[in-house]
């Protein structure tokens, strides 16, 4: 079945199923669905959609032909390229990928868990980096076939839990197999609350930039934008604090942010008939929580990191990317207005995709043209 047809299906049972089953039954359909859904969806490459010009935007040199494209996780081995690039995507992100190969969590009978919270536009997830490694990844990415306008990103990060000298160490190999297979930009990916590496102490993720700062000259990726991804969940005061110190340690640009583990506040935007939901998962697996509950939270803090680079005096381009609840053509117009230079979206996408499928860029185009 087509995953265009899967999606519109699920998108109108999926409130159903999350009402009238048991919230470990609703984890498990999900888990279970997104490979074979992802499969389905990684072969459905539709017409090209290009969108108008006046959505065309300049990154390190870079012509994107759109200002919003896919964040993180959503194609975790690099798969779909040809089928987002086709839709009207502005960027393609693969990853994050890690230098050994992930199986990812796995709790009882529960793989890679998820959950869904339709009604309040959300999910949680405890995934856990599942990934075939940067080298897999890395040859894959040499292998597509490039569409203009559509760069080509992917989010790292250094193994969860190996010892530090080995896992730098392995990261420097998945940069060098990155700089061959001649990806576009480079996210170092410094957020991930899935596999203990959440929002570490600024002070230690400090030294381990300064070390990868200097990793970039001899992996030969130096001419390759890079980018810090870090949690929704920084406080506005320390996201000027890390603006200043990746200006001047060379990076390119920032990413706020992934998912958010503030249990306590999101639950207030999750709707009382999911809440059961949101509990249960969250007690059983912790977990990120994506969607609208980060969407203020995002600009928020994006908005405070465009503040931070303005009173900088860098001599180099540097971008704020924002991440986290972005699902309409007001939100791509409030990141204008902020400042912000690129838009990523996730459960937004997939929310609309199973309303209009492979028109999802071209719906928000015809939006973005008539506001």
């Amino acid at each position: 079945m087509k995953a265009t047809t899967l999606a519109r299906i699920d998108h109108f049972l999926r409130p159903l199923a999350t009402s009238l089953l048991p919230s470990s039954a609703v984890s498990k359909l999900y888990s279970r669905g997104r490979d074979s859904f992802l499969a389905s969806f990684s072969t459905d490459v539709p017409p090209r959609f290009i969108p108008p010009a006046s959505a065309e935007v300049s990154l390190w040199g870079l012509t994107l032909q759109n200002s919003i494209g896919n964040a993180a996780g959503m194609f975790k081995n690099g798969e779909a390229y040809d089928v987002v690039a086709a839709q009207g995507a502005g960027m393609y992100m693969a990853g994050t990928t890690t230098g050994a190969p992930r199986s990812g969590n796995s709790k009882g009978s529960h793989r890679l868990p998820f959950m869904p919270y339709p009604s309040s536009a959300a999910a949680s997830n405890w995934l856990g980096l599942p990934n075939k490694g940067h080298i897999a990844i890395a040859q894959k990415i040499s292998s597509l076939d490039r569409i203009a306008g559509v760069p080509v990103a992917v989010s790292v990060m250094r193994d969860p839990g190996m010892e530090y000298t080995e896992a730098m160490k392995l990261l420097a190999d998945g940069l060098r197999a990155y700089g061959e297979a001649r990806v576009d930009i480079i996210e170092i990916n410094e957020s991930c609350p899935n596999a203990g590496h959440g929002a570490s102490d600024w002070n230690d993720t400090v030294g381990r930039l300064r070390e990868l700062a200097e990793m970039r000259s001899h992996t030969g990726v130096s001419s390759i934008p890079m980018v810090v991804k870090i949690s929704p969940d920084t406080t506005d005061e320390a996201v000027s604090e890390m603006v200043a110190e990746l200006i001047q340690l060379g990076f390119d640009g920032i990413n706020i942010g992934n998912t958010s583990t503030q249990y306590e506040n999101i639950k207030q935007f999750i709707r009382p008939r999911e809440r059961a939901l949101f509990s249960w998962f969250t007690q059983n697996f912790g977990g990120g929580v994506s969607g609208e509950p980060l969407r203020l939270r995002s600009l928020e803090l994006a908005s405070a990191a465009v503040r931070a680079a303005q009173q900088q005096q860098g001599q180099h381009e540097f971008h704020v990317i924002r991440t986290g609840g972005i699902s309409s053509a007001e939100d791509i117009i409030a990141s204008q207005h902020a400042g912000v230079s690129f838009n990523q979206w996730y459960t937004g996408y997939f929310e609309a995709f199973g309303l209009v499928g492979h028109d999802v860029y071209k719906q928000l185009s015809r939006a973005l043209q008539e506001m």
